[in-house]
């Protein structure tokens, strides 16, 4: 039987957006309850993680994790990284060691997260033992790994989770780092849990990455504003004025007409599609769903999303905004941003400070930060998309690993905040150190820094054996603050700095509805039924709202804007949001 389901998994890993996979509304949406997981189990699961006032976990008094005499071996599988060079002759995995007591092993996986994914369910086929842990295999969806545990590959680690000796959740109190949420712990426990058996099988990645939750990083050319004594655009009259202006007025002032007032990749956090839609009404493409009063609508076939496309459009066919938009690659917009030549030709468009402005031009200074665009009239819209935290099911114990707790226990160790900045940053004195409060270094997100960094290069840039080249744990470590150099303020860091508190302001300030919908918790049946339509429905909405834009078709022609309905009734728009309301109900407790 075993042998069954794992090669039914292969077939779900193969084929592209895999029904077992089940559609989510986002990476962080993830179908994980049904009606048995009701008040009291989440009760339970909440009283035994409470932290008591003023309690710490002494660390030392539990280490080395391995006692003498005892076995001391594990196997670690994970996908290779290119810039790690050896994972056992390695500086993170010595110093590990060394802490805990365990001697580590390691089984690489090669190729794409979905590659690895498979190679697992060959393995588990065949009969091949496992390693004791897998970290981080991202290709195996948080489904499929139910379906390896409910199968015995994976062993349920909930009473580890609920043992108040482990130190998972006392973290939560210590943890100063991270933005506090008093639902997270429960909503961590609720979203990890298996949906037919109440058990855990995977060891959360919770990830809060301040600079990369707001939705749309759009920025502006401030040099071309200067030259044409234009100001920074609230409203899209507003937008619509510069963007004439940078269309007509030879901005870069080269003498051709060569400059594109606005582009920008439909892809997460370039989208500007989504920057612009927001001033008529709150849309959010990760999460789909809008809620108010306890009551799940949909965005799409509202008359302001219609005008959204009205006014994109019209962007579009008066060169405003390029087209290219829709087909345009990373490579090819980032050469945009950061011409050769210095000559820039774009106005406006969306990238982030890590990926899309490099350190030798000025293309970083010469950007700025375009705040989320005001209310368009319709008094629905003028609001600032924000992720929530994201959340990974992807660490699995395997059922070959004859001492679980073991395991369980050196994860629990590599996430502790000190110590997944070693995982990340390196080895402390030599590639960062902790600052002192009293010398008042700013971080890189505008607070105050926990570490400066001392490796030059970024260990991240290129092949060692350092560290993994990856991260594990409740936070990522972006939200460990590292000490930025302002002293001179045209340097490509005071302008990156500038950047990323700047958009984190602008978007507090726009903020977004007083409700707003993160995710659900779905039973597997209801996984079932939207796994027969929720992928049709959500590729044809962007499909639409492309074709709407490029002016496939019209949304300004009763006639198309109708045919468009129709056709979201017909591929089940009204069962998607039943099924989301039913499972919204049940999770948060509502009465339907």
């Amino acid at each position: 039987m075993k042998k069954i389901l794992a090669l039914l998994l292969i077939v779900c890993m193969i084929l592209p957006l895999a029904a077992c996979g089940g559609a989510t509304e986002t990476g962080a949406a993830v179908e994980t309850s049904d009606e048995s997981l009701g008040d009291e189990t989440v009760h339970t699961i909440a009283s035994a993680v409470t932290i008591p006032e003023g309690e710490t976990y002494d660390f030392a008094s539990h280490l080395p994790l391995v006692k003498e005499g005892e076995d001391n071996k594990l196997t670690v599988g994970l996908r290779a990284d290119a810039n790690c060079t050896d994972y056992k002759d390695n500086d993170y995995t010595r110093w590990l060691e060394e802490k805990t007591g365990v001697d580590l092993e390691f089984i690489q996986f090669s190729g794409t997260a979905a590659d690895a994914a498979t190679q697992i369910a060959l393995m588990t086929a065949a009969g091949e033992k496992l390693p004791d842990i897998l970290i981080h295999f991202t290709g195996i969806t948080k489904a499929q790994g139910e379906v390896y545990g409910r199968d015995g590959y994976f062993l349920d680690l909930k009473d580890y989770f609920m043992d108040p000796d482990m130190n998972y959740y006392r973290r939560w109190g210590l943890n100063h780092h991270f933005y506090y949420d008093e639902t997270v712990n429960d909503m961590l426990m609720l979203r990890g849990t298996d949906s037919e058996t109440g058990a855990i099988y995977s060891y959360p990645f919770l990830v809060n990455d301040p600079e990369d939750n707001p939705k749309c990083h759009t920025v502006i050319n401030r040099l071309w504003l200067e030259k044409l004594g234009l100001e920074m655009p609230t409203t899209i009259d507003e937008l619509y004025d510069v963007l004439v202006a940078f269309r007509d007025q030879d901005p870069n002032g080269n003498g051709k007409k060569d400059e594109i007032p606005m582009i920008s990749r439909v892809a997460t956090y370039k989208d500007i599609i989504h920057w612009l839609m927001n001033a008529f009404l709150f849309v959010d493409d990760s999460y789909y769903f809008t809620v108010e009063n306890d009551k799940l609508d949909l965005p799409y076939d509202k008359d302001e999303y219609r005008q959204a496309m009205i006014f994109i459009k019209k962007l579009v066919d008066e060169g405003l905004l390029s087209p290219q938009t829709w087909t345009i690659s990373a490579a090819e917009h980032k050469g945009l941003l950061n011409p050769e030549d210095g000559v820039y030709t774009v106005g406006i468009s969306a990238g982030t400070t890590y990926t899309d402005f490099l350190a030798s031009g000025h293309s970083m200074q010469d950007y700025q930060i375009v705040p989320p665009l005001k209310d368009a009239g319709y008094g629905k819209g003028g609001y600032g998309p924000m992720s929530y935290y994201r959340m990974e099911y992807n660490t699995f114990i395997t059922e070959d690993c004859d001492d679980p707790e073991l395991a369980f226990r050196l994860l629990d160790f590599m996430c502790a905040p000190d110590n997944t900045v070693r995982m990340y940053w390196g080895m402390e004195g030599r590639d960062w150190e902790y600052v002192d409060k009293s010398e008042g270094l700013t971080g890189h997100l505008g607070g105050p820094a926990d570490i400066r960094l001392l490796a030059d290069p970024d260990i991240h840039t290129y092949p060692n054996n350092i560290i993994w080249q990856f991260y594990l744990g409740l936070e990522c470590t972006q939200t460990t603050q590292t000490a930025v150099d302002l002293s001179d303020p045209d340097s490509f860091i005071s302008a990156r700095y500038k950047q990323d508190t700047d958009l984190l302001k602008y978007y507090a300030e726009a903020g977004q509805p007083d409700e707003v919908f993160y995710f659900n918790v779905y039973t597997a049946d209801e996984i079932e039924r939207r796994n027969e339509f929720v992928t049709d429905i959500q590729s044809y909405l962007r499909t639409a709202r492309a074709d709407f834009c490029n002016g496939v078709t019209d949304p300004a022609s009763d006639a198309d804007w109708q045919a468009y309905l129709d056709n979201l009734d017909r591929l089940g728009k009204a069962e998607w949001l039943e099924i989301a309301q039913t499972a919204y109900n049940r999770t948060f407790g509502k009465n339907g």
